[in-house]
């Protein structure tokens, strides 16, 4: 929570040096979750006296979520950190990590029973319900994910819909945890690209593609000086 107070506040800074900037999140597994969940609370219990903070909560015009949200558990959480530790694939890492897995998720367990522990999660979880912004919400997921289970997903999106929020969805068939854009660059681009043009439609929206013949007439008067 320390973490999330400082980043809110960097972002209340940043966002008055920038007045009426559009904010974009885009996050990514359940780590970004929780983290966007925290930083919409504290936006929500700072705005009644801030106008900065209001301002900036006013501002998000929509969020992206990326393998996203994942159910809170102790075999979730410790596939997850002993794959980020060894810098391995979450696919997997149960039968190929097993020596780490198993205590890790024994030492994980006990901590999510720490009543501190369970309520700050429930609490995290509520953020998303009572205090995230009213913005529409695009969910990029896949069926393969080892940490993200789809049913997740969209039982959380049937959430937010009845809390009033429209959400948007692109599920893949194949694609592991959090690589949905390495295996399918020019699809999830799309969807970004789709998205973006839906919540700021007074914003140009260019694709890497697209901006490359713009570069090149920039850069052909040069050259033909040159020839």
């Amino acid at each position: 929570m320390r973490r999330a107070r400082k980043f809110t506040r960097k972002l209340i800074q940043m966002a008055q040096q920038r007045p009426n900037a559009p904010i974009l999140v885009h996050l990514f597994s359940g780590g970004g979750f929780i983290y966007m969940g925290c930083v919409c609370k504290l936006l929500a219990e700072w705005a009644p006296a801030s106008p900065a903070a209001a301002d900036v909560r006013s501002r998000i015009r929509g969020v992206i979520l990326d393998s996203s949200p994942a159910s809170v558990t102790a075999n979730v959480f410790s596939r997850a950190l002993v794959a980020a530790a060894l810098a391995r694939p979450a696919e997997g890492i149960e039968e190929s990590a097993a020596w780490l897995v198993k205590p890790t998720t024994a030492v994980i367990g006990r901590v999510l029973e720490i009543p501190t522990y369970k309520k700050q999660l429930r609490a995290m979880e509520q953020s998303w319900l009572q205090h995230a912004p009213p913005c529409p919400k695009l969910f990029l997921y896949s069926d393969a994910d080892a940490l993200i289970q789809p049913a997740a997903v969209e039982g959380f999106m049937e959430q937010l819909g009845r809390a009033g929020s429209e959400t948007f969805r692109h599920k893949w068939g194949d694609s592991e945890h959090v690589s949905h854009f390495r295996q399918y660059p020019e699809e999830y681009t799309q969807q970004l690209v789709q998205f973006v043009k839906r919540v700021l439609p007074e914003q140009q929206v260019l694709t890497e593609q697209q901006a490359v013949p713009q570069q090149q007439q920039q850069v052909l008067p040069e050259q033909q000086q040159q020839e």
